[in-house]
């Protein structure tokens, strides 16, 4: 039996290295540090995509993005997708999603559809992007607390989705960090503002430029601030907006006579990049480690010791530990991380990003890895007939507790991570050529986007040879 209430916390864009928690420099949590006493910290999870509408639809399913009848997209998810939540539903628990992100909102998905009560009501304009609507952690929060005291006598699982620290990192909120050692220390200039989607970056403009994307620009009148430090006092403070939020629920609930008996879990769907590959305040463009890696705090019920996990675990697999009622995730010496265009691989203490072409997935589909199914069947397959390899490749080995670039990592440990992808691929076709004979389940897995145009009967031999024909090109580039 699991515990009466459970609360899911998905902190967006947080970098694991940027939590006290974990070592940071700068007091960014203290309590989630002072939680983290009576909880299980993990050292080692990873998101299963880069950016937020890959990466908590992955979390709440339980599955890969590629995995889902949307991919990558913001296309309607199907019933089956969400196995996790149904059965929760069987096991008595009321759902409810609580978010503060337009992304995950009924204006951009139909998440809503798949919880009992779903909360969305974005006032807040984002610097830069007014279309980007939002909402500030306390009033999320002050909605959950509201729910939680009408429904506390039944069972709830809860999921709440906080945006602090995403960017525009605002510039009307005085960091506490601003002037601090690290903030003097770092002389990082960023030299050129790109397109928010990155449209036209490649691996040539990195290695001339300090990028940043528009939308994170602080004006000053016609330039724009320049200073790295300044931009990452505000993320941090950021970072320390969300655990205050974070420590007054936790006092809610001890008010409320909860805590003890709640299990909570905290993590992000994705990290932010800070100048790694000269990319500055982005995330999405690529399968990164620094995107990949994110923290993962774990409090049981009555919970009183501090437990310390260090082995490598997914975020598709805490949905699936809630519902069979475990107390650890489950390890995973093989870990993936999802991009239209790219693919990160873990294994071993090693980490591989197989990337292609421009670092943006708009107007450049023909250089796509992965299907899009909001693009239809014509495109897609237009755009494999005419597949552009233009392979960007890096490896990183961990040291201490992150992953550092390894400039000699063999081109044979290369291929060693990339062929267990490929053996997982093949392993998820086989499963769908089983699920395909099921007319019921012949939409599901992304491969509804097929069904327009092809029959049942050669849907499997097209589909296997639309995704194999693209990792060949890929494993010859490899091995030039």
């Amino acid at each position: 039996m699991g515990p009466k209430h459970i609360f899911l916390f998905i902190l967006d864009a947080v970098r694991k290295d940027h939590l006290s928690l974990y070592g940071y420099q700068r007091k960014t949590t203290p309590n989630i540090d002072k939680l983290a006493k009576q909880a299980e910290v993990y050292n080692w999870a990873f998101a299963p995509a880069p950016y937020t509408l890959a990466s908590v639809p992955s979390i709440l399913a339980g599955k890969y993005p590629i995995e889902l009848s949307n991919a990558f997209t913001s296309g309607r998810f199907e019933e089956d997708d969400f196995p996790t939540l149904l059965e929760l539903k069987k096991q008595g628990y009321t759902t409810a999603m609580f978010t503060a992100n337009i992304v995950t909102s009924s204006l951009k998905t139909n998440l809503n559809e798949f919880f009992d009560y779903f909360w969305d009501n974005l006032t807040e304009e984002e610097l830069n992007r007014p279309a980007w609507l939002y909402q500030k952690a306390e009033v999320v929060l002050t909605a959950v607390e509201d729910f939680v005291k009408k429904h506390k006598k039944d069972k709830l699982f809860v999921v709440i989705h906080l945006m602090e620290a995403h960017g525009p990192y605002v510039p009307q909120l005085d960091s506490i960090f601003k002037g601090d050692e690290l903030y003097r220390q770092d002389n990082r200039m960023v030299d050129k503002l790109v397109p928010t989607t990155f449209r036209g970056v490649t691996a040539e403009t990195l290695e001339t430029f300090k990028v940043m994307p528009k939308y994170q620009a602080i004006m000053q009148g016609e330039d724009y601030e320049r200073r790295v430090a300044e931009y990452i006092a505000k993320y941090d403070m950021g970072i320390y907006q969300l655990d205050k939020n974070v420590g007054a629920f936790c006092h809610f609930l001890e008010k409320e006579a909860l805590f003890n008996n709640s299990q909570l879990v905290f993590t992000a769907d994705h990290g932010e990049l800070m100048g790694e590959e000269n990319i500055f305040f982005s995330h999405g463009i690529l399968a990164h480690p620094v995107l990949s890696l994110v923290p993962l705090i774990i409090k049981q019920p009555k919970q009183a010791k501090r437990i310390v996990n260090k082995e490598a675990v997914s975020l598709i697999d805490i949905m699936p530990a809630i519902v069979a009622g475990r107390k650890q995730l489950s390890p995973r010496p093989v870990t993936f991380t999802f991009h239209p265009k790219s693919i990160g691989v873990m294994w071993s203490g090693k980490y591989i990003v197989v990337h292609n072409g421009e670092f943006s997935d708009i107007e450049t589909t023909q250089e796509d890895i992965f299907p899009v199914s909001s693009r239809g069947l014509d495109k897609i397959l237009r755009d494999y007939k005419n597949f552009k390899s233009r392979l960007w490749l890096k490896g990183f080995r961990k040291i201490g507790n992150k992953y550092v670039e390894d400039k000699k990592m063999k081109r044979e440990e290369v291929l060693e991570l990339f062929k267990m992808f490929l053996k997982w691929q093949q392993s998820l076709l086989k499963r769908l050529e089983k699920e395909l004979l099921n007319p019921r389940r012949s939409e599901r897995l992304a491969v509804r986007i097929f069904l327009k145009s092809l029959t049942r009967e050669n849907l499997f031999k097209r589909l296997r040879e639309f995704g194999e024909y693209r990792w060949r090109l890929l494993i010859q580039k490899l091995k030039v």
